[in-house]
């Protein structure tokens, strides 16, 4: 998988492991915390959107949308 993000969020992350990863609740990684942050709010958008139910998974053959929207 490969997402883009603006510089400002990267900045955001990177700080944010830095300055916690000696902390409870803190991130070693980048990877830990974006997964982290990816899954809560993925189990928001379920509790909101779909009952509280992970989601299907997508149908074979079907492709999401790639690329980021002109202006985001």
């Amino acid at each position: 998988m490969t997402v883009y993000v603006s510089r400002d969020v990267q900045n955001a992350a990177r700080a944010a492991v830095f300055w916690t990863n000696n902390k409870p609740g803190g991130f070693d990684n980048l990877s830990d915390l974006l997964e982290d942050a990816l899954m809560a709010r993925i189990q928001q958008l379920a509790d909101e959107l779909n009952d509280g139910q992970p989601f299907d998974p997508v149908p074979e053959g079907r492709r999401l949308r790639r690329g980021r929207p002109i202006g985001r």
